[in-house]
């Protein structure tokens, strides 16, 4: 969000070359597959098969990003059956979100100053403990004094994105423990959350579609088989799994409105006078839901996306956003997405929970996907996959 200059592009050099590289996406992709298996593994292992959705991908996306960061998970996964889990999960993500939004008391103003005075309070103490927890970490690591080599070990442990920058830290003075700080606080803020969101919808949508679902897991059979578990090698040939993440990009809630932009010069868009300055904000939802750029856009088919890359289909499909801010995670996103949904898919048979599921459309499958009900879908019955039986057994 900083202005567009030499700090900026400091930064955004360092995610693209030490986080988000093609190279470094393949040297973390151990450390996706180690967690999405564990999930396997508990979810497996576990005596209710019922499980929240949201929790599940909590856990397994904190995990994945306190792993890239610090080397170590946060949760362990017993969690998932307790409701201490839930309180830590929520206390976690409490102290990893963005400062509180505009409320219902913002538009009344007796309310609001009493408002504001609360919430900065909160604020304060969700700050001082995130603070702490990062703090923690540096230090933690700086103990150790680690040095890297030019060995296999040496490239193992650069996997670990604060010792990296404590590597740095040595040479440029540029990486100093508040900018540590602020790389750790937006990957665990800005790669959780969305992230979350999306394979929850995911879900949503694949259960009320079942077509779609039988036709990813087919497709996975085919290409991967049943007596192994996916990973990253495969996701390039699973071409229609990949338009179901598309299309869950293209209807889910994740973006409505992407990032602020500022209009460098003056110019003219469209007949509309856009002064040098100007605050630009470009409506994602209204792209993805056009009737002039989609055919059915409230509909779910992911099918639309076939043959076509979906960073390709140009300015009506922008998740991430586009241009110089166009979201660095992109890629580490997409990979994540796909390997995790595909495995489930893959192991387990996947059942509504009658209780907690309303139905969208008209209850066949092929209803409108923007009818869905997405907080009633809050649990969802996991049963382990017969074919795969033998290799949930070996994890």
């Amino acid at each position: 969000m900083c202005p567009y200059g030499t700090h900026w592009r400091n930064i955004r050099r360092f995610a693209n070359s030490e986080i988000f590289s093609s190279a470094q996406l393949q040297m973390t992709s151990r450390i996706r597959a180690e967690e999405v298996r564990y999930l396997v593994k508990k979810l497996f292992g576990i005596g209710n098969p019922k499980v929240e959705v949201k929790l599940l991908f909590a856990f397994l996306t904190f995990n994945i990003m306190m792993k890239m960061v610090s080397g170590e998970r946060y949760f362990e996964g017993d969690e998932l059956e307790s409701e201490k889990g839930k309180f830590e999960l929520s206390d976690f993500k409490r102290t990893f979100s963005p400062p509180g939004r505009p409320g219902v008391v913002d538009m009344f103003p007796v309310l609001k100053f009493v408002s504001s005075v609360i919430r900065d309070v909160k604020n304060k103490r969700l700050k001082t403990k995130r603070e702490a927890f990062v703090q923690n970490m540096i230090v933690k690591h700086r103990r150790k004094k680690r040095s890297f080599s030019n060995t296999e070990e040496g490239d193992e442990k650069r996997k670990n994105i604060i010792d990296v920058m404590l590597l740095l830290q040595e040479s440029e003075e540029f990486y100093t423990d508040d900018i540590i700080k602020a790389i750790i606080k937006v990957m665990l803020i800005g790669g959780t959350g969305t992230t979350i969101t999306t394979l929850e919808a995911a879900v949503s949508f694949l259960i009320l579609h079942p077509d779609e679902f039988n036709k990813a897991r087919d497709e996975i059979d085919s290409n991967v088989g049943q007596t192994r578990l996916m990973d990253d090698s495969d996701l390039s040939k699973l071409k229609y799994l990949n338009c179901i993440v598309n299309e869950t990009l293209r209807l889910g809630p994740t973006v409505q409105l992407n990032t602020l932009h500022e209009s460098s010069r003056d110019c003219f868009v469209q007949g509309f006078s856009v002064p040098s300055g100007t605050m630009l904000i470009v409506n994602t939802w209204a792209l993805h839901n056009d009737p002039q750029l989609w055919h059915d856009p409230t509909q779910f088919k992911p099918e639309r996306f076939n043959g076509v890359d979906g960073e390709k289909v140009g300015f009506k499909f922008v998740p991430f956003g586009s241009g110089r801010r166009v979201c660095p995670g992109e890629s580490l996103a997409r990979r994540f997405i796909a390997l995790a949904l595909g495995t489930l898919i893959q192991c387990f048979d996947w059942e509504k929970a009658e209780e907690n599921y309303e139905k969208g459309g008209n209850g066949s499958g092929n209803g409108n996907a923007r009818k869905i009900e997405k907080e009633k879908l809050m649990e969802v019955i996991f049963r382990p996959r017969g074919a795969l039986m033998d290799t949930l057994v070996e994890l």
